[in-house]
């Protein structure tokens, strides 16, 4: 009996242990860097679109990239970006990624003197991004300065260090004028299956298209949103007023 309680003994060790190396591993600072985006100083509306890990050649994104240039072709004053981040795309990682590279990136933005609209579209460990963003550029603009930030949640994953499943569903968004989530709720992936607190959500998960799309249910949000990118793609058109944060429109189409 007594070497069975050892055994047990050892094997709780090693999962305690375990687990507080995984939680260091994924909260541990960062000190990854990008390219700074470059935008011109008369830029009015920005439009950044951030991929998931591995996902810097996402085929969906870079055709939302295309689609939006050739929308917002004939006004200098836009800008669309889809953000490489690249190699620092770790999943186990991201979280933390996500804070310091979002937080560089807003305060980039807040140089930017005409600067009215920011729409921030990001897919699964891309939305570690757009909060950070949102924040580092309240924080360095006057608190006069009205510019409407949208964030576009894709399945957006939201893990904090190990253990906190939760988080997401808690705090993404938060920072945003208006936020939606676009998620599924029954794909392998974790962190992203339920609504946000802060977010207009819709669950795309029983939607028609979904039955013929041929890839994981992850990335069916991006299809969904490319689908309906027309009537999305203008600034200011949505509103927590008739969209409130926290509620939940179950797709069909």
């Amino acid at each position: 009996m007594n070497r069975w309680l050892r055994r047990l003994g050892w094997v709780i060790a090693l999962m305690v242990v375990f687990s507080a190396t995984l939680e260091v591993y994924m909260r541990w600072p960062s000190t990854a860097e990008l390219s700074p985006l470059g935008l011109d100083e008369d830029t009015r509306y920005l439009l950044l679109l951030v991929h998931g890990s591995g996902g810097s050649k996402e085929p969906t994104f870079i055709e939302m990239e295309q689609r939006l240039n050739e929308a917002f072709a004939d006004d200098p004053q836009v800008a669309v970006v889809r953000l490489v981040w690249a190699p620092h795309d770790n999943r186990r990682r991201s979280y933390v990624l996500g804070h310091r590279l979002g937080t560089a990136i807003g305060r980039e933005l807040a140089m930017l003197p005409e600067l009215t609209d920011i729409r921030l579209v990001a897919h699964s460990a891309g939305a570690y991004f757009l909060d950070p963003i949102c924040v580092a550029y309240r924080n360095q603009v006057d608190p006069d300065v009205r510019t409407f930030i949208e964030m576009t949640f894709l399945d957006g994953i939201g893990i904090a260090g190990g253990w906190d499943y939760d988080w997401g569903y808690r705090n993404h968004g938060h920072c945003a004028d208006f936020a939606r989530s676009i998620y599924t709720t029954n794909d392998w992936a974790p962190g992203h299956n339920e609504p946000y607190d802060y977010a207009h959500n819709i669950d795309v998960t029983e939607s028609l298209a979904r039955r013929t799309f041929d890839r994981p249910g992850h990335y069916y949000p991006i299809r969904y949103f490319l689908s309906h990118l027309v009537s999305e793609q203008q600034p200011r058109q949505r509103s927590h007023m008739n969209l409130p944060r926290g509620a939940v429109h179950v797709a069909e189409d």
